[in-house]
């Protein structure tokens, strides 16, 4: 018997994501790529701040050059306006094929542990996972897994990073009005948590049924000439939709759960929207903010919300690649039952010559 021994009986609709052991694959193959995901991280920073310029800039516009019909700094803060929007576009481009660059390189390194791995295992493990299961760990969740790491993980850093920097400057600017926003945060982690706890173990019942596709076809399609001799076709198409099935079912399920988040966090912004302009509104009739600052509210506000509505589409990726992960980790977790000594003994001369016995 194999330590750690991944053989599937089926989905088990209790079964969660060990994120332990999924974290400790994923920073295991990232750290050996750590200056490529300093230069993708720095290509990151760049870019928010460039973003960040711009509803300050709009503030200058409306407060600054336009009350004092100074066409030259509006001309120029325009320019600025203009050229912050190219400069986000270039770093944005050169953080994706950073980040293409490095996830092909991780997949290939990946797949190719797992070959190696697989390759020193007993037959013990071969007779108890089908080999549509296997081809499925290495080809379908190692392409669940890049998604990961070629766009989810750096934006994940990317929108903490924002979200972070445009709530420090609207507090800057005025912390009364940003308080305003304040409760919205609060249901926001209530229904991630929600949605992750749900969730999890749904997204492993998928990742097993679609290996289990994938095992179906690779045996029947092997053995077509058989089927065909006994006219076993309409059988196999039975047996396969019943798989499709219930692997379609469980898809439906997960992104049923990720729509009804979304679209929680979708109807904040707007409440948040007219909190900010009703709270900022009164402020203004009040002679304590200005109409530039309010604007450049209602801008942050967006970009505030961006991170979310991101996160939020992004949630069903992370759980499907940790989902991955986690059957991938159970590959690499199995140890063969036979192993090469540490100290191996030769042989080297033999005496009287070697006797057979009871050998058929």
């Amino acid at each position: 018997m194999h330590h750690g021994d991944p053989r599937e009986e089926g989905p088990d609709p209790k079964e969660k994501i060990n994120y332990k052991a999924t974290f400790r694959l994923v920073l295991g193959l990232i750290k050996p790529r750590k200056g490529a995901f300093a230069l993708a991280f720095a290509y990151m920073v760049l870019s928010t701040l460039v973003s960040l310029a711009n509803p300050i800039v709009a503030k200058y516009i409306i407060d600054t050059a336009i009350p004092a019909r100074d066409g030259q700094a509006l001309m120029l803060a325009t320019g600025v306006f203009f050229a912050n929007t190219l400069l986000f576009l270039v770093f944005n481009y050169l953080l994706m094929m950073q980040l293409v660059k490095t996830g092909q390189d991780i997949m290939v390194a990946l797949k190719e542990r797992m070959l190696g791995h697989m390759l020193g295992l007993d037959l013990e493990f071969y007779s108890a996972n089908q080999v549509g299961r296997l081809t499925a760990r290495v080809q379908s969740d190692t392409s669940t897994l890049y998604e990961l790491f070629t766009n989810t993980a750096v934006t994940i850093f990317s929108d903490a990073f924002m979200f972070l920097a445009v709530f420090g400057i609207m507090a800057v600017y005025n912390l009364k009005l940003t308080l305003v926003l304040l409760p919205v945060f609060p249901v926001i982690l209530a229904f991630t948590w929600l949605f992750v706890h749900v969730s999890s173990p749904l997204f492993v019942s998928v990742r097993k049924l679609a290996a289990d596709v994938s095992a179906f076809l690779t045996e029947q399609l092997g053995g077509i000439g058989v089927i065909q001799a006994f006219s076993r076709e309409e059988n196999t198409s039975a047996r396969l939709e019943v798989i499709n099935e219930k692997k379609f079912r469980a898809e439906l399920r997960g992104e049923l759960y990720a729509v009804v988040f979304f679209l929680t966090v979708l109807f904040l912004y707007p409440a948040s929207t007219a909190a900010v302009f009703g709270a900022g509104g009164a402020m203004v009739l009040g002679g304590t903010l200005t109409v530039g600052v309010l604007v450049m509210f209602i801008l942050y506000l967006g970009q505030l919300f961006e991170p979310i509505f991101r996160f939020s589409e992004h949630i069903s990726i992370i759980q499907r690649s940790f989902s991955a992960g986690h059957r991938i980790s159970r590959i690499l977790d199995v140890k063969p039952t036979l192993t090469e000594p540490a100290q191996p003994h030769y042989l080297t001369s033999v005496k009287n010559g070697v006797e057979f016995r009871n050998v058929w």
